[in-house]
């Protein structure tokens, strides 16, 4: 019988808990199509509940082995009943199974063909495998949660790093003024992204920092904390790590700045729109380290280190 790969979690916890398994094919059901995976993006979300930490972890507690990742790139392979066979050998992109059910760790995926966008021609499926997740999470932190507009000053912190990297450009397009907030090592690039001031985090950079409409805090802990002393009274505060938002929330609250955290969730439409944004050369996709699907252990480390630039991705194609 034909089987696959998949990088399963076996236990929680360090590395060693991420073993690469073989299954027999799945079966589809109506509504379904098969991806062959040619690439998976790996996302902070992943490093989290492999530790061990957050709901998805909890929730699936009992039912390891079990397979992370949200995002997928490659191509239809097979359809199940009901769907057009126009699918067969389209390149598709999405982020599926989020926040429980996970799974794009293996060299095939099925999925709800409804969960898919076609891949446009000009984009590589590394590229395409990177956005979902992180373009979703930023286009909706900044314009669903956070009300973005043109003329608008934009603190982003955290701005390097997946998600940041991508708001940062996105609220840039809008019409934002963009202050972000990483490594000085990374302010050469945060510039040409287009941010208007790029920061180094390890600096006094609060300091003579005039207020802010919005914060979007990438962060959290005690950076994120500290950010809100810039935020107006009339602003907003966007804050996405799960384990300190309440803290960033609290102190939003006690200065009466509206604040809030969030979870991404799916959007066919906003995706959409960021891969055209990516296809027409407006929405630029750092992709800092690709790792063959075997080396994924190697790859969690590299992102635990913090000094992740822009996305890492998976490669099944190796």
């Amino acid at each position: 019988m034909l089987n696959y790969c998949r990088i399963d979690l076996t236990h929680f916890g360090e590395v060693d808990g991420l073993q690469l398994n073989r299954y027999p094919m799945p079966s589809l059901t109506k509504g379904q199509v098969l991806i062959k995976t040619h690439y998976s993006g790996i996302n902070p979300i992943d490093v989290k509940t492999r530790a061990g930490l957050g709901w998805a972890a909890q929730q699936n507690a009992d039912r390891l082995p079990w397979a992370l990742g949200y995002d997928a790139a490659g191509q239809v392979i097979a359809v199940g009943e009901g769907v057009d066979e126009a699918w067969l050998g389209q390149p598709v992109c999405g982020m599926l199974g989020f926040p429980l059910e996970a799974g794009c760790y293996g060299s095939v995926r099925a999925t709800d063909v409804s969960d898919l966008q076609v891949i446009p021609q000009r984009i590589h499926p590394m590229q395409a495998a990177a956005l979902p997740l992180a373009g979703l999470t930023a286009h909706q932190a900044l314009f669903e949660h956070g009300q973005a507009k043109a003329g608008q000053r934009v603190l982003i912190l955290g701005a390097s790093g997946g998600v940041g990297h991508l708001a940062l450009q996105l609220a840039a397009d809008a019409g934002c003024e963009v202050i972000a907030v990483a490594s000085a090592q990374r302010g050469p690039l945060l510039q040409q992204l287009g941010a208007n001031q790029a920061l180094d985090y390890r600096s006094d950079w609060l300091e003579g920092l005039a207020p802010v409409d919005l914060l979007l805090d990438l962060v959290g802990g005690d950076a994120g904390i500290q950010a809100v002393a810039k935020v107006k009274a009339s602003g907003r505060v966007v804050t996405v790590p799960t384990v300190t938002a309440d803290d960033v929330i609290a102190a939003a609250k006690s200065r009466t700045i509206d604040a809030t955290g969030m979870l991404v969730h799916p959007c066919g439409d906003s995706l959409q729109h960021l891969l055209q944004l990516v296809s027409d050369n407006k929405l630029t996709i750092e992709v800092d380290s690709c790792y063959p699907a075997q080396s994924v252990a190697e790859a969690h480390l590299h992102l635990e280190q913090g000094q992740v630039c822009g996305k890492l991705v998976l490669n099944w194609c190796q």
